[in-house]
C-alpha cells in the first residue's frame, strides 16, 4: 500500500509542476496573441476613423487595429538620411 500512495503523490506533484510551468508560459509568452487571430467586434473603420474624412478601401482589402495603447512605441524611419 505504502508504494501506491508514493506512485499517486509523485502523479500528482508533477502534475501541479506541470500545470504551473504551463500557466507561466503561457502568461510570459502567449496572453496577447488572441487578438491578433480573431475578427474586430464591431467596425473598424468606422472606429479608427476619427478625422471625419471618408476612409474607403478597394474590394479585396481590410483594415484591423494589431495593437493600440502600447508603452514606449516608436516610429521608425523609412528611409535612412546621412547628413
Amino acid at each position: 500500500m505504502p508504494v501506491k500512495k508514493i506512485a499517486l503523490s509523485s502523479v500528482i506533484i508533477i502534475v501541479i509542476v506541470f500545470a504551473t510551468w504551463a500557466g507561466i508560459f503561457y502568461w510570459q509568452n502567449l496572453r496577447g496573441f488572441l487578438p491578433g487571430f480573431l475578427s474586430p467586434s464591431q467596425d473598424i473603420v468606422e472606429s479608427i476613423n476619427t478625422t471625419g474624412m471618408p476612409l474607403k478601401l478597394p474590394p479585396g482589402f481590410g483594415i484591423e487595429i494589431f495593437a493600440k495603447d502600447l508603452p514606449g512605441v516608436r516610429v521608425l524611419p523609412t528611409r535612412m538620411s546621412f547628413s
